[in-house]
């Protein structure tokens, strides 16, 4: 267990591409939120456009990163990508049989970042 405070489907958004309810909404240390958006490692290319259209329009409305992960929920077996600021398309980030460490910059609220690959 991480000890990471979260809520399951918090809020839903209309949003200019359309309706989206992210799946959690976590708390981290107790300062930082952060949505985060969970799909299958199957999850089709051609829907890709329309999810990082709609994580920018997260981002936008809410001021929150949104963090999408890909793939099955084990340490090792799925993708992680991450709605940088200011918002320039998702990074993609691979984890499969990497080590992983989540990184935080000094000042929390300016420089939140992920280390990824270790």
């Amino acid at each position: 267990m991480l000890g990471i405070k979260y809520r399951y489907e918090a809020e839903g958004f209309r949003l200019p591409h359309g309706p989206f309810l992210p799946d959690f909404l976590l708390y981290l240390l107790g300062k930082v939120k952060i949505w985060v958006e969970v799909k299958p490692p199957d999850f089709p290319e051609e829907r890709l456009n329309r999810l990082e259209q709609l994580v920018d329009d997260l981002y936008e409305e809410t001021g929150i990163m949104v963090l999408c992960i890909f793939g099955e929920p084990w340490p090792g077996e799925y993708t992680v990508a991450m709605v940088p600021f200011p918002f320039d398309g998702l990074v993609h980030r691979g984890l499969k049989d990497q080590e992983y460490v989540l990184h935080w910059g000094e000042n929390m609220k300016e420089n939140f970042g992920w280390l990824i690959g270790m």
